[in-house]
This record gives structure tokens, C-alpha cells and sequence, in this order.
């Protein structure tokens, strides 16, 4: 039986979508629009109800949330276009499924591992199985174990995405038009090598997550012993001396060359591959896009600094004792030059930090000099800021560093008060010391209640803020213009930012439970009285 193609466009206006009984929508003839509104998939719509229907159950009635402009945001931010609320929770379904067959895999192989020591090589490994000094080791063969786990999974989310439907929105004024199509070809295969990119990233997780839970050796307990670089292997002052000057002198050729780079990109208004333009900007907003850039232009520095490195290291000599010391062997050589390595690298991105800020502090009067009070028509995207409906905001320097500096006060007073109420929580035994996941049902309600007085001190303070910050722009001719936020950017701002503190917060309750758990673990097995001491510790 053939069935004609008849479908709904839905607009929106100030009053809202049309009712039942005087519906604003227009029929239009197409071979990729649906229909959007649940409104009309409740009237008698004959031949073209049972077309829709027979599309998809989920269909009949889209989640009202695509309406919603922070379900937007958090779809285009993680899809890069508008796709179905559907969809975008079926692929998570998919990820998830996936996710905890890869933890089972994981966890057996690693039991095994620890069972037999076969793959802990190094005597120093043997009595910590630090994560870091085995993932050159277990990473390789962890990823091969799951190849094809990942490999069904890559399979299961390409047939969800073929099925995906993209919502287009289109503003008329104080009105909108919301249309829904099938996905192109080209659109689907970005969407796929987004996810591909979020899985991998996903996996390097769940393997150091996995291994850290079954090892027993809380991460930053890790981070605390061996932040000294030399992983517990104790090198003469004589050589700790020579390393800790070649870094000084490297790092001192590296923020030169930094300084130069960033000054030459920000007098050129250098253009990113977006074609978004350099602003005047904090580190945060533009450390993705300026990161890869400053690691290509200081890699010859960095091949020069691991090689008069691995000169110190290949010589140096290990205290035994007070009155001994002996040549290191091949194992510690690659034990301490892989933690130099990772240090090196750790320490760029502070020296970027760093450095940008230099170069802003020592431009910054350059950047006034086009200051208006309106913004030209001829106004081009600048990278970084708040993104919004169907706009992105770009805060000026000093107001940007203002909000970054009350989100993060805050953040630790929210963290502090977490903590406590955990470790309250703990010493009364209301609940056993088991995983985030098993325990987050009956925990979650007790802290979003503590934590609410603080996010709503949070909201009015950051508020104030908007209701003076500025908003920057960058003409196509280079020419930097800055304005007072509109009523309509300082709500959107002040709801993209509370929505994305809400959301980073609530990643970070796991590991916040985690730290409180594995450090009352720690103070049981050691002896410690106070395991409180053992948190403030660890989370310095």
C-alpha cells in the first residue's frame, strides 16, 4: 500500500506552540521531515498518523525537551549538531552497556595480573603496583583484551546513528521554526568520529579506574609519594641537583619561545582551523585550540631537555645508605626517565598558562584602542566564552577572570562541605563503604540538600558579576569591540554556567565518595585514629 509522505512543520512564538484545537503548523510535502510536536501527534491525522507510527515507536511523541534550550546545548556541546533527545539517550544506553562489559573483561584480567605478578617486572612495583609505573606495561595489553568488545560497540552505535534524527531551529524574529530530518551521510560520519573520540578517551579511564579499584593504592596517595619525579628511588643530591637544573634552564628557553609565539598570534589575529579568531582571553578559554600549537613549536626544546636529562640519568648513582651508594640499574634509568617525561609534559601546560598570561598582561592597552559601545554587523566569531541558543559569548578578560575566580572559590567551599558531610556520613556507619554507583541512590538526595545554599550564593554573586561584564568581539578586520551584556546573554550566561556547574559537580561526587572510602580503608589497615587527617591529606 502506498502511503504519501505529510508532515509537520512546528513554529514557535512568544504565546507558545499552538493547541489542539487551533494548531500553528503548515503541512509540507519532503522526504526527511517528521513530525515534532506532540500537540499534533495526539489529533486524528489519518493517512499521515499512520505514517508516523509506523517510523518509529519512539516517534509519537518526541521528548519535549528538544524545546528545552539546556537539553540543546548539552547535545550540540557533545554532538556538534541538534540531534533527537531520543537518540542522544539511546547512544548513551548503547555506551553504557558497552562500558560495564568492558570493566568485567578488565577486571578479570587485571585479577590475574595481580594474582601472579607476571607482568610486574620491577622490584619497586612489586609492593605498590602504582599505577604509573606499570601502565606502560598493562595499558597495551588491556586495550588488546577489549578490541572486540570495542569493536561491537563501534558497530551497534554506527546503526544508531543511521536511525538519528537532527532537529534544525530557525529563528524568525520572536519566533522560531523547529524542523526534524533524517541525518546525512556526512552528518553521521562526524557524529561517529566524535564518539569514536569520547570512547577511547572513556576507555583510558575505565582501564586506570579498574586498576586503581582492584590494586587497592589510592590515586592520590600515587600523585603525593611520586610527585618528586623520581618514584621513590632515592638519586644523590649531587644528581637531583644537576636535574633540577637543566629543568630551570629548558623551562626558561621554553617560555621565551612561548612569549614570542603568542605575541606574534595575537598581533596577526591568527584564525584557528574553526575559523574562530585569537582574543583577549584567559588560558582556560583557549588552551584547546593553543595547546597543540605551543607543543609543535617547542618540541625541539623539549628532544634537547630529555636528552641532557637521560645524560644525568644514565650516570647518576643511587643512595643506599648513609655512608653507600651504588651505579642505577637499566630499570630504574627507565623508571625515573619515564616519570622526568611525565613531568615535562605536565609542567608545559603550566608554562603555557603562564606565559599567555604574560603576553595578555603586557598587550592588554593595545586591545582598547577599538573599543565601542555597539557591535558592527560585520562581527566574527572569537574563540572561547559561554555558548548560547543560537549565539556564543565572549566575556571580556577581566570579567572572565572575575567568574573564574568566584566559580573556583566556591567550588572549594562545595568540596570541603562534600567531604564532610561524607566523612559524617561514614563515621555514623549509615552506610557501607561501597562503590559511588551502589550507594549514590540514597546519598544524592543528602547532598544536593547541603550543597544548595552554597549553589544559590554561587548564582547571586555570579549574577551580580554578569549584571556588569562586557562582552567581546572580534571584527573581520582584526579590530577588537567590546560592549555591556544584554538582559537576554546575562540569563543565558548565568543558566549555561550554573547548568555546567551542576553537571561537574555531579562527576565529581564519585570521586569525592572514593577518597572518603579508600582513606577510612587506609587509617583501618595502617592504624591511623583519625582517618579525617588521612583525607585532608591526601586531597591537598
Amino acid at each position: 500500500m502506498f502511503v504519501k509522505r505529510c508532515y509537520y512543520v512546528i513554529y514557535e512564538n512568544d504565546s507558545g506552540v499552538g493547541n489542539k484545537s487551533n494548531p500553528e503548523s503548515v503541512v509540507v510535502e519532503g522526504s526527511d521531515l517528521l513530525i515534532i510536536s506532540p500537540s499534533i501527534s495526539q489529533l486524528q491525522l489519518g493517512v499521515e498518523e499512520n505514517y508516523y507510527h509506523s517510523y518509529s515507536s519512539a516517534s509519537e511523541n518526541l521528548d519535549s525537551s528538544l524545546l528545552n534550550l539546556e537539553s540543546h546545548n548539552l547535545i550540540v556541546d557533545r554532538w556538534g549538531i541538534n540531534i533527537n533527545s531520543d537518540d542522544d539517550k539511546l547512544i548513551s544506553r548503547i555506551r553504557r552497556k558497552f562500558s560495564l562489559k568492558i570493566k568485567k573483561c578488565l577486571t578479570k584480567l587485571f585479577l590475574k595480573i595481580l594474582n601472579d605478578k607476571s607482568i610486574i617486572v620491577n622490584s619497586s612495583m612489586e609492593s605498590t603496583c602504582s599505577w604509573y609505573l606499570v601502565s606502560h606495561e598493562i595499558l597495551p595489553i588491556a586495550i588488546k583484551s577489549v578490541e572486540k568488545i570495542m569493536k561491537d560497540q563501534y558497530e551497534e552505535i554506527d546503526k544508531a546513528l543511521s536511525m538519528v534524527r537532527v532537529v534544525d531551529i530557525y529563528e524568525y524574529g520572536v519566533s522560531s521554526l523547529h524542523m526534524v530530518r533524517v541525518i546525512t551521510n556526512d552528518e553521521k560520519n562526524d557524529l561517529m568520529e566524535r564518539a569514536k573520540v569520547s570512547i577511547n578517551k572513556r576507555l583510558h579511564g575505565i582501564i586506570n579506574f579498574t586498576w586503581r579499584r582492584l590494586a587497592k593504592f589510592p590515586k592520590r596517595r600515587i600523585d603525593r609519594k611520586y610527585r618528586n619525579g623520581i618514584s621513590g628511588i632515592n638519586l644523590s643530591c649531587k644528581d637531583k641537583k644537576y636535574i633540577c637544573s637543566i629543568r630551570r634552564k629548558f623551562s626558561s628557553r621554553i617560555r621565551s619561545r612561548l612569549c614570542d609565539k603568542f605575541n606574534a598570534m595575537i598581533s596577526d589575529k591568527h584564525q584557528f582551523s574553526d575559523g574562530s579568531i585569537i582574543g583577549v582571553f584567559t588560558w582556560s578559554k583557549v588552551s584547546k585550540e593553543l595547546f597543540p600549537i605551543a607543543k609543535v613549536e617547542v618540541k625541539d626544546i623539549l628532544e634537547d631537555e630529555i636528552k641532557e636529562l637521560y645524560s644525568v640519568i644514565s650516570r647518576a648513582r643511587i643512595v643506599v645508605n648513609s655512608e653507600t651508594d651504588r651505579f642505577i640499574s637499566d630499570d630504574e634509568k627507565f623508571t625515573v626517565l619515564t616519570d622526568l617525561k611525565r613531568i615535562v609534559d605536565r609542567s608545559l601546560m603550566c608554562l603555557c598558562s603562564k606565559s599567555f598570561g604574560e603576553v595578555l598582561s603586557s598587550l592588554g592597552g593595545n586591545f582598547s584602542d577599538s573599543v565601542a559601545s555597539v557591535v558592527s554587523d560585520d562581527v566574527g566569531a572569537v574563540y572561547g566564552g559561554v555558548k548560547g541558543g543560537d549565539f556564543r559569548i565572549n566575556f571580556y578578560f577581566e570579567d572572565d577572570v572575575s567568574i573564574f575566580r568566584v566559580k573556583k572559590k566556591f567550588y572549594a567551599e562545595i568540596k570541603r562541605c562534600i567531604i564532610n558531610k561524607f566523612t559524617e556520613i561514614v563515621c555514623e556507619g549509615r552506610v557501607d563503604l561501597l562503590p559511588w554507583v551502589k550507594v549514590s541512590t540514597k546519598l544524592l538526595p543528602i547532598i544536593k540538600k547541603e550543597i544548595y545554599p552554597i549553589m544559590e550564593r554561587k548564582r547571586v554573586e555570579i549574577g551580580s558579576i554578569l549584571s556588569k561584564s562586557r562582552a567581546s568581539f572580534c571584527k573581520l578586520g582584526g579590530d577588537s569591540i567590546i560592549r555591556r551584556l544584554t538582559y537576554k546573554e546575562r540569563c543565558m550566561s548565568l543558566s549555561d554556567i550554573m547548568r555546567k556547574s551542576y553537571r561537574y559537580l555531579l562527576s565529581n561526587f564519585g570521586r569525592l565518595w572514593s577518597t572518603v572510602i579508600d582513606s577510612k580503608k587506609y587509617s583501618d589497615e595502617s592504624g591511623v585514629c583519625n582517618f579525617i587527617e588521612c583525607i585532608s591529606d591526601e586531597d591537598e
